[in-house]
């Protein structure tokens, strides 16, 4: 079983994982070149779960044991190196090796998030989103690529939203904020430190939170009123988020998507009010 095969299987299966085996599945993708050198009593420790927990979950995922899984990650996870080589293959490039297997990553990113994504889920996103009076979206590096897509899009909707990637301004922000209006956080991770803190205040001024990310049991998605998990399959010796960018967007657009199903017949003419000025430029 390959390892992106692997981390895929615990991806798709997560919603019919017990609460405690989701935080193993949630451990395992976020730490998984560190396992094979964990015992079961580390391991057990660490991820905060008992024994008979992780054997139920070894056994999910089709392996008999903590230490036939534990071994198979220490013979297929890839190191950094590994994501710049690629196997020869008659006729082709190296260039067209690679950039292939991305492009086959990125294919399969939007495959797995079609198939894990949870529509009531989108449904309750969808409507807060829509009933919310402002809306403000926080993440950093690529994850703020997503709020400022997210934020052109529901501004083109006439949907009051502003997006961050720095602490203090979006705390400024949510200090003006209340019940009726929105906090939006992704994170591949959920555990990213910026992230967690503008979580946490929005808490503390009572605004909700919807939060975007791969692993719904981190600090960040434990915070939120709905998660959306995002399919993560770039977890282990890299982290370029090539393929993880992508699914990301992919939820995005789900969720604008399920967002103008609420909106009716007003969609259209909100699309034509800031499309046509546009295209007389």
């Amino acid at each position: 079983m390959a390892t992106l095969s692997l981390i895929e299987q615990i991806r798709r299966q997560y919603p019919m994982f017990s609460k405690s085996e989701r935080l193993v599945a949630d451990y395992v993708c976020d730490h998984l070149p560190q396992i094979s050198r964990m015992s079961i009593r580390e391991f057990k420790q660490a991820v905060g779960v008992s024994e008979p927990t992780i054997f139920r979950f070894c056994q999910a995922i089709g392996f008999r044991g903590f230490k036939e899984f534990k071994i198979s990650l220490a013979e297929q996870t890839p190191t950094f190196q590994d994501y710049f080589v690629a196997a020869p293959s008659e006729g082709k490039s190296t260039v067209q090796n690679l950039v292939e297997r991305l492009l086959l990553t990125e294919r399969d990113a939007i495959e797995t998030t079609l198939h894990m994504l949870d529509y009531a889920r989108l449904d309750e996103a969808a409507q807060l989103v829509a009933r919310a009076q402002r809306i403000c979206l926080f993440g950093v590096s690529t994850s703020f690529d997503i709020c400022r897509d997210v934020q052109r899009r529901l501004s083109r909707l006439g949907i009051s939203a502003w997006a961050s990637n720095e602490f203090h301004d979006a705390v400024v922000q949510l200090a003006r904020f209340r019940a009726e209006d929105l906090l939006i956080c992704v994170s591949q991770s959920g555990a990213t430190n910026e992230v967690l803190d503008v979580a946490k205040q929005g808490q503390q001024f009572g605004v909700p939170l919807l939060a975007i990310t791969a692993f719904p049991s981190s600090p960040v998605g434990r915070l939120a009123r709905v998660v959306l998990p995002t399919y993560a399959p770039e977890i282990t010796g890299n982290r370029l988020g090539m393929a993880t960018r992508i699914a990301q967007f992919a939820v995005a657009d789900a969720l604008y998507m399920a967002i103008t199903c609420y909106m009716g017949d007003n969609v259209s003419a909100l699309m034509e009010s800031t499309i046509v000025p546009l295209m007389r430029r």
